[in-house]
């Protein structure tokens, strides 16, 4: 489908100021460019969302190497190792997902695509990625609060008990 092929959004109004419910739909204006948009990307996502999870799983990894040297330990970079295995844990679990849902059997509900197993997975994605994305944004806000008060006595605590020297 090419983005001028709206054959199929007949029954939305063309005009983007024009609100009100179509079908029991209730639109807003640009709601037309949306759903071709949607329709369009929908079939690159798992492609584009399959790249970004293998590069950010390789990158988070690299960050927990590099971040857990025994020269590299402080307060600062255990949080951010904390960050980096939450995000390397929501794109690894995300791969699968993307792959299974929009590459391997397209976006169109089957049998095949929906089976039990695949909704069994779905749901524990569904939880298993809140918890993983709000552990990340509590350890953003705790570095935020922690640079913002720069304790270095923490730090220097951090480093006597980890070092040892």
């Amino acid at each position: 489908m090419s983005w001028n092929d709206d054959s199929q959004y007949a029954d939305m109004p063309a005009d983007e100021t024009t609100t009100g419910a179509v079908n029991d739909e209730y639109l807003y204006p640009g709601a037309r460019e949306l759903a071709v948009f949607h329709d369009w990307y929908q079939h690159y996502h798992g492609y584009l969302a399959s790249i970004v999870c293998v590069f950010g799983i390789v990158a988070n990894a690299l960050n927990i190497v590099v971040l857990t040297r025994r020269n590299m330990i402080s307060a600062t970079n255990c949080i951010l190792t904390g960050l980096a295995v939450s995000d390397g844990l929501t794109m690894a679990a995300y791969l699968p997902f993307a792959l299974r849902f929009y590459v391997l059997y397209g976006t169109e509900a089957t049998p095949t695509r929906n089976s039990l197993s695949a909704v069994r997975f779905m749901m524990f994605f569904a939880c298993f990625s809140v918890v993983v994305h709000t552990v990340s944004i509590w350890l953003t806000v705790v570095l935020a609060v922690f640079r913002y008060f720069q304790a270095p006595l923490i730090d220097l605590c951090i480093r006597r008990i980890f070092c040892k020297y």
